[in-house]
C-alpha cells in the first residue's frame, strides 16, 4: 500500500476558514517551545538589553535618530540598520511587560502566523489574477490524496510549507528577527493594495523592494489594467521609490556601514570576477538551504562558508552549470510570454519576486555584513513553494 503525505488531512472538503484556522494553529504549535524561553541570546542582547531606547534610558522618540542597536545613526561606527517601526514594538513590550524574553518571542510567533495567513491570501489572489484554472490548482491536492473529492487548495499547501519550513526558524525564534516578520507582514498586501511601503522599509530596509515588485506585477498580470494606467502608476511608484531611497541615504548621513573580513570574506577578495563567483556560490547555497534545510546555523561567518579561490574548483563548475541551465529555463518562459499562457507569466513574476526580495541581501547593490543568513530568505522562499 502506497502511503502519501497528508492523507489523513485530505480526506474531507476543507473550507477556507478551516484552512486558515489550521495554518494559525500550526504556526503556534510548531514554534511553541519559544513560548517558554527565559533569556535573551546572541543579537537579542544588543537590540534589547543594551539598547537605551528600548530599556527606557533614552526617550522613545530617540528611535528616529538611532540604529537598530541603539547607537546614533549619524556616527561612522553605526551599523546603519534603521528600523524604527521594529524598535518601537520592543519599546512598547518593555513598557508593558518589562524585560520578558517569552513575551517578545510570543509576539514573533503571532507575527509569523499573520504573515502565513497573508501568504495564503496572496497565493490565492495570484492564482486568480493569473487565471490559473481550478483543475491545475488542485493537481497537487489530487496527487497527495488520490481522491477526486478533495478540495484542499493550492494556497493552503503553499502556506503550510511556509509556516513550517525550517529556514524560517531564525527569523521567528530570534527576537531581532522581528524586523523580517514586520517587513514581510507589510509586504504581501502591497501586491493587492499598493500601500504601506514606507512602514515596510522602516521595519527593515529591504521592505523598499515592494515598489519595484508592484511595477513588475502591473506589467505581468494579464488584463490587470490598461497600458496607459500602468505607465502612469509605474512612474508614480518609481518616484516614490526614488524619494524613499534618498530619504534612507539621508538618514544614514550618506555613509555606508563598515564591515570586517570575518563578516563577509567574499567581499574582500581582490578581483571582481572572484567576488562575483563567490557571490554566485553563496546565492546557490541559499537556494539549497530552501530545498534541503538539514544543516542550519544562526551564524555563517568566520569561515563557515569556504571561499572559492580558483575558477578551476569543482564548485566553480557547479555554479556556472547552474547559471547556464537556469538561464535557458528563464529564456524559454520569457519567450513564451507572448503565447498567452498565464502560467508562464506567473512563473516569471514569481522568479522576479524571489529575486527582488533577495536582491538587497545579495551583495549586488551594497556590501552586506554577513556571508549567509537564513532570516533574509523569509519572504523570498515562498515563490519556490508555489513552483513545487
Amino acid at each position: 500500500m502506497q502511503i502519501r503525505p497528508f492523507n489523513l488531512l485530505l480526506n474531507a472538503n476543507i473550507s477556507k476558514h478551516v484552512e486558515q484556522f489550521i495554518l494559525l494553529l500550526t504556526c503556534l504549535c510548531v514554534y511553541s517551545p519559544g513560548w517558554w524561553a527565559q533569556e535573551f541570546v546572541f543579537d537579542d542582547r544588543e537590540a534589547i538589553l543594551n539598547n537605551p531606547v528600548v530599556t527606557g534610558k533614552k526617550h522613545w522618540s530617540e528611535v528616529l535618530w538611532r540604529d537598530y542597536w541603539g547607537h546614533p545613526i549619524a556616527l561612522s561606527s553605526s551599523h546603519k540598520s534603521y528600523r524604527p517601526v521594529t524598535t518601537l514594538t520592543f519599546v512598547l513590550e518593555h513598557a508593558a511587560f518589562g524585560l520578558q524574553p517569552f513575551v517578545h518571542r510570543i509576539t514573533n510567533i503571532f507575527l509569523h502566523a499573520l504573515v502565513t495567513l497573508q501568504i495564503y491570501k496572496l497565493v490565492a489572489k495570484l492564482l486568480n489574477l493569473f487565471k490559473i484554472k481550478q483543475k491545475e490548482r488542485e493537481n497537487t491536492s489530487a496527487y497527495l490524496s488520490n481522491s477526486n473529492d478533495c478540495t484542499i487548495s493550492k494556497e493552503f499547501l503553499v502556506a503550510m510549507v511556509f509556516a513550517v519550513h525550517p529556514i524560517h526558524s531564525e527569523a521567528v525564534c530570534n527576537i531581532v528577527g522581528r524586523a523580517e516578520l514586520l517587513m514581510n507582514l507589510l509586504q504581501p498586501p502591497m501586491i493587492v493594495y499598493f500601500a504601506l511601503a514606507a512602514l515596510s522599509m522602516f521595519s527593515k530596509e529591504q521592505g523598499i523592494v515592494i515598489l519595484p515588485i508592484c511595477i513588475v506585477f502591473d506589467w505581468l498580470a494579464p488584463d490587470h489594467n490598461t497600458k496607459r494606467l500602468i505607465k502612469h502608476r509605474s512612474i508614480l511608484l518609481l518616484c516614490v521609490l526614488f524619494f524613499l531611497l534618498i530619504l534612507r541615504v539621508y538618514i544614514n548621513n550618506f555613509q555606508t556601514p563598515i564591515f570586517s573580513k570575518e563578516d563577509n570574506p567574499a567581499a574582500f577578495l581582490p578581483t571582481a570576477h572572484m567576488r562575483a563567483l563567490n557571490y554566485l556560490y553563496i546565492w546557490l547555497l541559499n537556494i539549497w538551504l530552501l530545498v534541503k534545510p538539514n544543516q542550519l546555523s544562526f551564524d555563517y561567518s568566520s569561515g563557515c562558508v569556504p571561499i572559492i579561490n580558483t575558477v578551476f574548483e569543482k564548485r566553480s563548475f557547479i555554479c556556472l552549470l547552474t547559471v547556464l541551465m537556469s538561464s535557458l529555463v528563464l529564456a524559454s518562459y520569457t519567450y513564451r510570454l507572448d503565447c498567452g499562457k498565464n502560467k508562464h507569466r506567473l512563473f516569471i513574476f514569481l522568479t522576479l519576486f524571489g529575486s527582488l526580495t533577495f536582491l538587497p541581501s545579495s551583495n549586488l547593490l551594497v556590501t552586506v555584513g554577513f556571508t549567509l543568513a537564513e532570516r533574509v530568505l523569509y519572504l523570498p522562499s515562498f515563490p519556490l513553494f508555489i513552483w513545487c
